[in-house]
């Protein structure tokens, strides 16, 4: 495994649109404005994306942005603008010509997830699963904190203890971490970006998606045989957006999560309610190395 690099004050993160059009501006600035108070320079196209339909740019140009400052040396991170729609069209361009491991650290979220994966698979890179750019300005304090103590901090001193809840299991267990955006991974099944989630610690969550459509993708994934040998399945928010009150949204989630009890084996842990996914909470967690899930004492952590 290759291990980032922590940040210092002024590492430089550059920022890459590989994804969605930036359709807001102003939370994008705000995005750069906070990463800048929490000591780090950045780097990203002054006149931004032009947009391409629903895309920030065209693909050669999303393609040949992500290369470029995935090779510079002055760039010490890479982090995504925003999610949306975008990784899945060049993903095959990216990966099979031009990705030599490094250190830089690699961090987004949603869309983002498919990079994710193919890196630690490609790479043997750890990578982080955390904000991207136009989420910083709608994140929680405590947020923003896991963000930058963990882009600062050694990968071996990684832990989480929080409120997350235990659905099934009380023992502890290890395996590789993955996952992320569960609609993102649907988009994958049948392709050889398909992931292997044996043997693997699953983090998952999504938004925007009525409880019946989690259903049908976390069935999807069990007919594909991927969460037969799943160490653990860790669900994040799944909030879909409509304004729900607390007592729906809380049946919402509860519907998601007994679900996902009946797909996965008796053998696996399964976790709820963990601070990851679209809305104001979304904890930064290192993906592709070794992890321990301790369900007795409610925590994680990097050995």
């Amino acid at each position: 495994m290759i291990f980032p690099r922590p940040l210092t004050h002024g590492s430089t993160i550059g920022i890459i649109a590989p994804s969605g059009a930036i359709r807001d501006r102003t939370i994008f600035t705000e995005g750069i404005r906070i990463l800048h108070e929490l000591g780090f320079s950045t780097r990203f196209p002054r006149d931004l994306w032009p947009g391409h339909d629903y895309l920030a740019d065209t693909d050669r140009h999303r393609t040949s942005e992500f290369q470029e400052i995935w090779n510079d040396e002055e760039v010490d991170a890479i982090m995504a603008a925003r999610g949306g729609y975008g990784c899945l069209r060049l993903a095959h361009e990216i990966f099979e010509k031009t990705c030599p491991a490094t250190q830089k650290l690699f961090i987004g979220y949603s869309d983002i997830s498919l990079l994710h994966n193919l890196i630690n698979k490609n790479t043997a890179m750890v990578t982080y699963h955390g904000p991207v750019v136009t989420s910083l300005p709608l994140l929680s304090r405590e947020s923003i904190q896991s963000f930058s103590e963990t882009v600062r901090g050694e990968i071996c001193d990684w832990k989480y203890e929080g409120d997350a809840k235990i659905l099934q299991g009380n023992t502890v267990t290890k395996g590789i971490s993955t996952g992320g955006n569960l609609s993102t991974v649907i988009s994958t099944l049948g392709t050889r970006l398909m992931p292997d989630w044996r043997g693997k610690i699953v983090f998952l969550e999504d938004t925007a998606e009525p409880a019946y459509r989690i259903d049908r993708m976390l069935t999807q994934l069990k007919m594909a045989g991927m969460l037969e040998e799943v160490r653990a399945l860790v669900l994040g928010d799944f909030s879909h957006g409509l304004g729900l009150d607390r007592i729906a949204d809380m049946r919402h989630h509860e519907a998601i999560w007994k679900r996902a009890i009946e797909l996965v084996g008796k053998d696996s842990t399964v976790w709820a309610n963990f601070p990851i996914g679209h809305g104001s909470v979304n904890y930064t967690i290192p993906l592709g190395l070794e992890m321990t899930v301790d369900s007795r004492k409610k925590c994680m952590y990097i050995e």
